[in-house]
């Protein structure tokens, strides 16, 4: 009763602030809500296509009087100039996404974009894929629609120096918070112009993946007078070596960051050793190393780290650690916080799955990702036999040829109860494993069970499914089952 009484009081509280806010006329109203809780309240999804009834679909949203998120699909340079000047301007007041995403606008467009006199609320502009290239970017940014934009995605849109440096000098973008730039053309002089660019104070996630900073771009960012507040940083494929992980490593500015990307860059077991000695990276939760050719030597420096105690996520895809880098992580005191765990494509064999197995690391992983190793049936069972992850939740043993044998083990572990997601996918198993898993004290819970490139009937399949009807399960290379 007291239960009841309780909820009753929090819905009738929710219900009186909500009116309050909604009736009074003083300074607090929706416009004076953070962007991103602005986004979700009051707002509609609209998705237009070339052939849409504009008026029809949106008249209404404004009549609801609803802040419109407007998703944009196949549109063209030929189509969207028409769009914007003579549909879009009608209902500017409303919008407050734009989503360009799976359009091809090109200049034309962003030159449209750029003419329209009103989207006073626009708050979240994502033209990624749109190739507007330097001359688009050099239109938009002096559009004084751009002041309330809080979140903005030029993803592959060929831009280079010119247009960074364009950017960087806008007088417009004030209040950008997310700028995504990844698979562009942008080099050192374009992220001077950007590690100098008063509006970039406020920026806290920055995705500069696959362009080409390399060090001098990377000592261009942790110089910066301005990037104070850069909690996200992704420099995923940035050509950048030991000398600009030095940079980041020896600067007051990685101080802040919570999440860094660095996949893909030229680091090596010296540049693991250089993270592993920062003393500002202490903020780290989130860490992503993949495909750094770090080996078990960096994996080893990364293990003796007395700074990395606070990461939650670690990413070492594909960096043949080998088993000598899976027992040195094992053994190491710095990961107990760690949730998810990503070891895919790393030469590990059953001597270091039974060091993870058996290490305290394992306590709070949610996600495990030991896909493309070697470790077969027998590490199975070590894992199965894990009192460490009755915690997990994700396990991916896909490409691990663990056989019937394999799953019988996983599925009759007590203590992997928790599993939500599943992926055996390429372990060459067939009907005996499924019949272990239909007796799995698991499969009543799971989410989603990836069964491809096994030896898997449709018929034993749809046998699962009939145990947990909420269970997506993917049996096929172009199958699935689901609700």
């Amino acid at each position: 009763m007291h239960t009841l009484k309780n909820k009753l009081g929090f819905f009738y509280l929710v219900f009186f602030f909500s009116t309050l806010l909604l009736s009074s006329n003083q300074k607090s109203t929706f416009d004076d809500l953070p962007p991103e809780v602005q986004l979700n309240l009051f707002q509609k999804t609209i998705v237009l296509t070339p052939n849409t009834n504009f008026s029809a679909v949106l008249q209404p949203a404004v009549e609801e009087k609803v802040k419109i998120k407007l998703h944009l699909k196949l549109f063209d340079e030929n189509n969207i100039v028409v769009f914007l000047e003579n549909v879009l301007s009608k209902y500017a007041d409303h919008i407050m996404e734009l989503n360009f995403n799976t359009s091809s606008i090109g200049l034309a467009g962003a030159q449209a974009l750029a003419n329209l006199s009103l989207l006073p609320n626009l708050q979240h502009l994502n033209l990624s894929g749109n190739e507007i290239g330097d001359e688009g970017v050099q239109a938009l940014v002096n559009s004084n629609f751009l002041h309330k934009l809080y979140n903005l995605n030029l993803m592959s849109n060929k831009i280079g120096d010119v247009g960074m440096q364009a950017l960087a000098r806008s007088n417009f973008l004030s209040n950008l918070h997310h700028l995504d730039l990844s698979f562009n053309d942008i080099g050192k002089a374009g992220i001077q112009a950007l590690a100098n660019s008063s509006f970039s104070n406020n920026i806290n996630h920055l995705n500069l993946t696959n362009n080409k900073i390399g060090d001098a771009g990377v000592q261009a960012l942790v110089h910066s007078s301005f990037l104070k507040n850069l909690s996200h940083l992704d420099l995923m494929i940035n050509n950048i070596s030991t000398a600009g992980i030095q940079a980041l490593a020896d600067s007051h500015f990685s101080s802040n960051l919570y999440h860094l990307t660095l996949n893909g860059n030229k680091i090596g077991a010296a540049g693991a050793q250089v993270l592993a000695n920062s003393r500002f990276l202490s903020n780290l939760h989130y860490l992503s190393l993949a495909y750094t050719k770090i080996g078990a030597a960096g994996v080893k420096a990364l293990a003796r780290s007395s700074f990395l105690s606070n990461l939650q996520h670690l990413d070492l895809t594909h960096n043949k650690i080998g088993d000598a880098g899976l027992q040195a992580l094992a053994r190491s005191n710095s990961f107990s916080n760690l949730h998810r765990l990503d070891l895919n494509d790393n030469n590990i064999d059953t001597a270091g799955v039974y060091a993870l197995a058996n290490s305290s690391i394992c306590s709070n992983l949610h996600h495990l990702d030991l896909s493309l190793n070697d470790f077969g049936k027998t590490g199975t069972q070590v894992l199965a036999d894990s009192s460490f992850l009755t915690n997990l939740q994700h396990l991916n043993l896909s490409y691990n040829l663990i056989g019937n044998s394999g799953v019988k083990a996983l599925a009759s572990s007590n203590f992997l109860t928790n599993l939500r997601y599943l992926d055996l996918a390429m372990n060459e198993f067939g009907k005996a494993g499924v019949q272990a898993l239909a007796n799995s004290s698991f499969i009543a819970n799971l989410h989603h069970l990836d069964l491809t490139f096994n030896e898997i009937s449709e018929q034993e399949a749809q046998a699962l499914k009939k145990l947990n009807t909420k269970l997506v399960i993917k049996y096929s290379d172009e199958r699935d089952t689901d609700e």
